[in-house]
């Protein structure tokens, strides 16, 4: 039996939504892969490539990579394929007006100024002002990582210069605009759960030691078998937060190579290399009594990000190598991978999350943050003629219709407007009715649960202030302009803030 929840993770250089399913699990797994997500990337991924089974088998996956036999000592070295190779852009931070900073060694306007140009857009309900009034917050590495990398690991880089309307969009105007629209993600997450601390947690204390605590990030296995599945047999990037901690940093990675270091350890030198006292009678962080434990050191190389735009599009890649701990089950003549640890420096030094973008979708959903004043058939129309193209290629990576749809889900909550969920909404002369229910079987945010009072702001304008409780369903009726709006709540318990949420729909 499936149960559609709704798994809210924040992306940052800045946040967007993340669907995920829970279900039983699909693998007999005995450890601490993360529940659901990992077999909602099971079943995607035999949906985007066409019948295909995700393995977690090591010789099997190493066979399907076009590596040889894993042995002690042996390296799978794989890259993407070269039209697949992500290019080197910006971050575009937000201390820089984001989007809208001018390319390095340049005069020219910045790529929103041209679009609204382009487009003929002026004033408030314009793409510049937009990014303005959104993207002011003063802290260094904040900025729009997710959009860029997104957009590198679907896009060739832009090549060309084209024109819209007598303005000419050069390819860094043009990769500015992929990575603003690629900023609202239909997406598929792969393992992890963003760290909101800038302490990593401590394994030892764990409620069950089979399960990883939130600022132990993705599990080692988890992160593996996606390298081994999306970049050793589809030649594809993934994209990854490789900050541990509260900072954010999604670059997409275009290769790696992985090593057996030792096989079958001990479980004495397996606890030194965790760092951990424990009774070496038996291995506490796995269930499987037959646990088979093999050391494993990966580097892989991710593309660099650059706090300005230029045309220059040249892949710079990065190297990052992480030690740690594969468990393993025999299984015939193979071994399955059934859990994992960090180890070693990799303790405090491992990625956060795994994803993969399934492309852009209009900016009305939760926390999704691409302007709302530009859009993405248009640019994605711009980088098709920027590389000589007629049309807008398909991409095996899309959402399924079932998930397109979905919209407006806050942390534990969500929004519907006239009992509909899609994020268009059709102006009514006595105003629209806004439904805000809590959803009790994915709360997170413990301090969302009991009584708490609500306010409600529509396009800067409060709306409703009022106590929760009881169901947990707000209802008020809102009064909708034409065009983007957006709705912003603000929960709080005696008066002190506990958390918001904004979401973004559009007024026909």
């Amino acid at each position: 039996m499936y149960t559609k929840v709704f798994l809210l993770v924040a992306l940052y250089c800045l946040p967007t939504t993340v669907f995920a399913q829970s279900s039983e699990s699909i693998q007999p797994l005995a450890t601490i892969f993360e529940p659901g997500v990992l077999d909602k990337a099971v079943s995607e991924y035999k949906r985007i490539f066409s019948g295909q089974e995700y393995s977690f088998k090591v010789g099997e996956l190493h066979e399907l990579s076009g590596c040889d036999a894993p042995e002690v000592g042996g390296v799978c070295s794989v890259k993407v394929a070269d039209e697949n190779l992500p290019y080197t852009g910006s971050y575009y931070p937000e201390y820089q007006q984001g989007f809208n900073s001018r390319q390095a060694g340049t005069n020219q306007h910045g790529s929103l100024d041209k679009y609204d140009q382009a487009f003929g857009q002026f004033g408030f309900q314009s793409a510049a002002s937009w990014e303005i009034a959104n993207n002011r917050r003063p802290v260094s590495w904040y900025g729009h990582c997710n959009g860029y990398g997104a957009a590198s690991s679907r896009h060739k880089a832009p090549e060309q210069s084209v024109e819209r309307n007598g303005v000419v969009f050069r390819p860094g105007d043009i990769k500015a605009l992929l990575a603003e629209v690629y900023m609202s993600n239909n997406l598929l997450w792969l393992g992890g759960v963003r760290c909101e601390s800038s302490v990593i947690s401590n394994r030892n204390q764990r409620r069950d030691p089979t399960r990883l605590a939130p600022c132990e990030d993705i599990n080692p296995a988890t992160f593996h078998l996606s390298l081994m599945n999306f970049i050793g047999r589809q030649k594809r990037p993934l994209i990854f937060d490789e900050s541990a901690i509260d900072q954010v940093w999604n670059y997409p990675i275009a290769s790696f190579a992985t090593r057996i270091e030792e096989d079958n350890i001990s479980i004495a030198t397996a606890y030194q290399y965790l760092r951990v006292n424990a009774d070496t009678r038996s291995y506490r962080y796995n269930n499987d009594p037959n646990v088979v434990l093999r050391r494993i050191k990966t580097t892989i190389h991710h593309t660099e990000a650059t706090a300005q735009e230029s045309d220059n599009s040249t892949t710079r890649l990065i190297p990052k190598t992480y030690d740690y701990i594969l468990e393993l089950r025999r299984v015939g003549d193979d071994f399955e991978i059934i859990g994992g640890e960090w180890i070693f420096d990799s303790i405090n030094n491992h990625p956060d999350f795994v994803w993969i973008s399934y492309g852009p979708r209009a900016p009305n959903g939760s926390f999704d943050v691409s302007n709302p004043y530009v859009d993405y058939n248009e640019v994605l129309k711009m980088w098709s003629e920027s590389v000589g193209l007629s049309n807008i290629p398909e991409h095996p990576y899309s959402v399924s219709s079932a998930e397109a749809n979905q919209w407006g889900s806050f942390n534990g909550w969500y929004v519907a407007i006239d009992n509909a969920r899609d994020g268009k909404v059709f102006i009514q002369q006595n105003g629209n009715l806004l439904d805000i229910h809590r959803v009790k079987e994915v709360l997170t945010n413990e301090s969302l649960i009991g009584n708490i009072s609500a306010k409600i702001y529509l396009n800067g304008e409060k709306v409703s202030d009022t106590n929760i409780s009881g169901t947990g369903v707000l209802q008020t009726y809102i009064r909708p302009r034409k065009g983007p709006n957006h709705l912003k709540v603000e929960w709080s318990r005696g008066g002190k803030p506990v958390s918001q949420g904004f979401t973004n729909f559009f007024g026909n």
